[in-house]
């Protein structure tokens, strides 16, 4: 069994209200299951790869350190890599809300900040130290 997390987030999504028999657009939160990074997950091998722009090594002198290079494009196409493929979905978090979060670029943003600081920093210094230094 793959090792897995769960998030709470918050996106803006359509819901049929039956009451109304009509579609509303609403602010949804969801506690949502994520596949965690691994380096042998092939089906995460580009958001790997796309980390490392992100990134400067560190020394050798300081392995705890990473330096932070902030790009905005980038750190959103890794997110939205990450939710294609590593979100599983359930009867709590269907297709469907997945395609909804991928239509809202806020909560794109606010999950990358959240993924960038307890995802994929402690992921690329555990590689950094694990096999690069």
């Amino acid at each position: 069994m793959e090792n897995t997390f769960q998030h709470k987030i918050k996106f803006i999504a359509k819901e049929f209200i039956l009451e109304k028999k009509d579609w509303e657009t609403k602010m949804i939160e969801k506690d949502v299951t994520f596949k965690e990074l691994t380096y042998n997950d092939k089906s995460q091998t580009d958001i790997f790869q796309m980390l490392f722009p992100l990134f400067d090594e560190p020394t050798s002198a300081n392995k705890k350190k990473l330096r932070f290079n902030v790009d905005p494009k980038i750190l959103t196409d890794i997110t939205i890599e990450y939710i294609e493929t590593s979100i599983v979905c359930d009867e709590d978090f269907t297709e469907s809300h997945k395609t909804e979060l991928l239509n809202d670029r806020l909560a794109i943003i606010a999950l990358s900040n959240w993924l960038v600081n307890n995802k994929f920093a402690p992921f690329f210094l555990d590689f950094v130290k694990n096999y690069l230094i």
